[in-house]
């Protein structure tokens, strides 16, 4: 009887162990299967971030390579325009014809600055643009300045019935004396005499930055 109980536990036994095999066997499989799943969704997940980024690189690259020509240009026209302001200001000849022609020089630089700049602001930087919109506010003074010169000179040109400055001043040494007193004018005003440094200030930002995207 004992014997006979003891074969029917053991049969019982075996058949649950072989059960709980097949459970566990079942158990490894869906986890195994799950984990395939899991890796094959990540996979796909990580080859469409890599797509992306890689799209994200390639619009990167180009709108830097875009900064990096809209500066180049942008910074030829800040020299221009900041010599310009120099031969106003400090001519070589101080003569009616010389002043008219610097002045006109500057005036054009500038405008070739503002329709650059104006054209390409989606390029620059936060503080380019502030420095610049102060170049702009304080230029646009002195243009009414300038061309308050620019209207006297063309006054004696017109009671005197000539552009000869000969016929004008009488003779060269007049002409410089007085073409120097201009001149000294527009150095003294506050606004000319600070421009300068404005100037100065928007071609180092642009050249900071220029220098930061081709490292």
């Amino acid at each position: 009887m004992d014997k006979i109980l003891a074969e029917q536990i053991q049969e019982n036994f075996s058949e649950y162990k072989q059960f709980m095999i097949w459970i566990l066997l079942g158990f490894a499989i869906l986890i195994i299967l799950s984990q395939y799943i899991y890796n094959l969704r990540l996979s796909k997940k990580i080859e469409t971030f890599k797509g992306e980024l890689k799209r994200n690189e390639i619009t990167f690259s180009r709108y830097s390579e875009l900064q990096i020509e809209c500066l180049k240009i942008m910074y030829n026209h800040v020299v221009d325009l900041h010599f310009s302001f120099n031969n106003l200001l400090h001519p070589q000849f101080q003569t009616h014809d010389y002043l008219k022609e610097k002045i006109k020089s500057l005036i054009v630089a500038f405008n070739a600055n503002m329709n650059y700049y104006h054209r390409n602001k989606i390029l620059l930087t936060d503080d380019i643009i502030a420095q610049i919109e102060i170049v702009h506010k304080k230029f646009n003074l002195i243009k009414i300045i300038l061309k308050g010169q620019l209207h006297s000179l063309s006054d004696l040109e017109e009671l005197n019935e000539s552009v000869n400055p000969q016929e004008i001043y009488g003779d060269p040494e007049t002409e410089v004396s007085q073409i120097s007193d201009r001149i000294k004018e527009l150095n003294k005003n506050s606004e000319i005499s600070t421009f300068e440094k404005d100037v100065k200030k928007m071609r180092t930002l642009v050249e900071k930055y220029f220098k930061e995207l081709i490292k």
